[in-house]
């Protein structure tokens, strides 16, 4: 099964870096993405090609991961996601690519963890309904809780719930606005 997922950047137009605080926000995803296409491979693995910075790399589905390095968000959601019951037996060939500008404020990486997430519940073989809300969460996780990294979760949430959003981030209650 051939897998094709498109994740949006994400804006603020309200209480840009309150979420740290545990303030509301209001945020919005725009149209520039990170593209992840994927499908199935006989290997045991996780062979990643990245051509937007010229890397490729390879997750073992077999290895046992005792450290994640800081930072290393495409192993963080590997774990979180496995400590809530998703298994991964299916090697896949994934590209990665996107046209969200890097460390222009956009939440790349937060859309790159996204889309990561959203492709490892996709190949799930029992499939279980999992919403926008919990990835965003899982997001979240993986970025900032697992390193213990300050942070907040605006970008998650914004970016896996898509829309103009209004965030009580101490809470987590998500507010869709017009």
């Amino acid at each position: 099964m051939k897998i094709s997922i498109q994740v949006p950047a994400r804006i603020c137009f309200f209480g840009d870096h309150q979420d740290y605080l545990g303030l509301p926000v209001i945020a919005g995803s725009i149209n520039r993405f990170i593209y992840l296409k994927a499908e199935p491979i006989a290997q045991q693995e996780f062979n990643l090609n990245l051509p937007d910075i010229g890397k490729s790399r390879c997750i073992s589905l077999t290895s046992s991961t005792s450290t994640i390095p800081r930072g290393d968000y495409l192993l963080s959601s590997l774990e979180i996601l496995k400590k809530n019951g998703l298994e991964f037996k299916q090697g896949y060939r994934v590209e990665i690519s996107g046209d969200i500008p890097v460390n222009a404020g956009l939440s790349s990486s937060s859309a790159l963890t996204v889309a990561w997430i959203r492709f490892l519940v996709a190949i799930q073989e029992n499939k279980k309904h999992i919403n926008d809300a919990q990835i965003g969460q899982w997001g979240y996780e993986a970025e900032v809780a697992f390193f213990n990294d300050p942070g907040g979760l605006m970008d998650q949430y914004t970016i896996a719930q898509q829309g103009l959003l209004c965030i009580e981030t101490n809470s987590g209650k998500v507010d869709r606005l017009k």
